[in-house]
This record gives structure tokens, C-alpha cells and sequence, in this order.
């Protein structure tokens, strides 16, 4: 939450102080000045976490594992991977939402309120994310994980629906990214909830490993299927920033 909001800060203060016609410039900045969490995190992550040690099992082999994953993984495999083939970032989601709000706020202005709407998401993710556990806790976990995959295509559907009608309305927007941060809680949470259930102790590494790959495959095919179209949304989303 606090990346966002510093966002905001920077983007209100830096076009007051850097040079006039480069209206990119407060952009390039802030991605420049992300570096330095950027950077600093995973130092943070080798030099203060101490991780448990652990027997070496140098007997399992890797594709032998992959085999003898649980047949009910499987199958929450190829919903993760069918999901994930549709799923798309949150930056989108920001772009999408600057886009929509641009012809009535300016260039700068909507990157403002976008931010401001991710960090809305992000503290209903905060919010959401200890009662989904709970939930989880309580009750079978993959109906819940299907509830979050609805709330993720119901945020696609909605901004879709935005774009058709030609909408900026703030209030409506807020609403798609309170959706959003529901649907990233039950992702977040129940992805790495389900598999312990599924699975021998043993092979948890392997587990999670898959689940990554099944992950990124779907990365892939998202790419694949939208790369024809590459060109016209580079017109429609990143052109008219230039004129700005």
C-alpha cells in the first residue's frame, strides 16, 4: 500500500519540478526510483531470513515426483491453468483504468487516481485476505478458491464492460478494484492453502513447483492469445500518453 501512495506523492510533486516538455518524465522517474525497494528486498531476504535446516533427500528423483503427484492435484492443476490462461496483471488493470479516465482528467491526473485505486485494492487485500483464511479453516477450501476465480472474472467482465460503454466514473472503477482485491485474497491465499491437503509432506517443494510452472504456462498462453493484438492496443493505450 505504502509503494502506491508514494506514487501518488511523486506524481503531484514531480511535473512541478522537472523540465517542461517531457511529459513522460515523472514516469521515468518513478520506475527509476523503484529500483531501490526493488533492490533492497531480496537483500533484505538473504540477510535476515534464516531458513530452517532440513534432512537432504537426495533419493527423490524429479520426473519420477512429477509423476506421482496425487491425482487430485492434478486436477486443481488444470484449474489453476485454465484460469491463469485468462488472468492478467493488475498493472493492466491500473493502465486500463488511467486509459478510461484520461479524456476527462489529463495524463497525469488519471495515473494519480489509478494509483490511488490500486492502493484501494491492495487495502482490500490486506482486509480480506485474514477472513478468507479463516474461512478456510472452517470450510472446504475449493469452493472458496472457485468464489475468488469468479470475483477475477467478474473484475475482467466489468472493466470490458467500461470500455464498451465508453465509461470514467470514478465510483464505478473503485467498485471493479474492490472486486479485484477480493479476488487477489482468495488467490493468494487458497492457491498455497490447497496443495498441503493434496499432497505427501515429502514432495511439497515439487508441489509448489509444479503449481509455479502450471502458473507461468498460463502466463504464456495469456501472451499467446493476445499478441495479435499487440499493436492496435499499443495505439489505443500507450500513444495517446506521448501526446499528453
Amino acid at each position: 500500500m505504502i509503494g502506491p501512495v508514494v506514487g501518488v506523492i511523486l506524481l503531484s510533486w514531480l511535473p512541478r519540478e522537472l523540465p517542461h516538455g517531457m511529459p513522460d518524465a515523472p514516469f521515468r522517474t518513478i520506475f527509476l526510483l523503484s529500483l531501490i525497494p526493488g533492490i533492497a528486498a531480496p537483500l533484505a531476504f538473504l540477510i535476515m531470513v534464516k531458513e530452517t535446516r532440513r534432512q537432504p533427500k537426495p533419493w527423490l528423483n524429479f520426473m519420477k515426483s512429477v509423476g506421482e503427484l496425487p491425482p487430485a492435484f492434478r486436477r486443481m492443476l488444470v484449474a489453476v491453468g485454465l484460469f491463469g490462461s485468462g488472468d492478467f496483471s493488475p498493472s493492466l488493470l491500473i493502465l486500463a483504468a488511467a486509459t478510461l479516465l484520461r479524456s476527462n482528467h489529463g495524463a497525469v491526473r488519471a495515473g494519480q487516481i489509478g494509483a490511488m485505486l490500486y492502493v484501494v485494492r491492495n487495502i482490500v487485500y490486506a482486509a480480506a485476505s485474514y477472513p478468507i483464511g479463516w474461512l478456510a479453516d472452517r470450510r472446504r477450501k475449493s469452493p472458496l478458491l472457485a468464489a475468488g476465480y469468479f470475483c477475477g472474472a467478474a473484475t475482467a467482465g466489468l472493466a470490458a464492460l467500461m470500455f464498451r460503454n465508453e465509461s470514467s466514473s470514478v465510483p464505478a472503477l473503485t467498485a471493479i478494484f474492490v472486486v479485484a482485491g477480493v479476488f487477489a485474497a482468495a488467490q493468494d491465499t487458497l492457491e498455497k492453502a490447497i496443495p498441503p491437503d493434496l499432497t505427501d509432506e515429502a514432495i511439497r517443494g515439487t508441489v509448489y513447483g509444479t503449481l509455479g510452472a502450471v502458473n507461468g504456462a498460463g502466463d504464456l498462453i495469456r501472451v499467446r492469445w493476445l499478441a495479435p493484438y499487440g499493436p492496435s492496443c499499443r495505439r489505443r493505450l500507450l500513444l495517446p500518453w506521448q501526446r499528453d
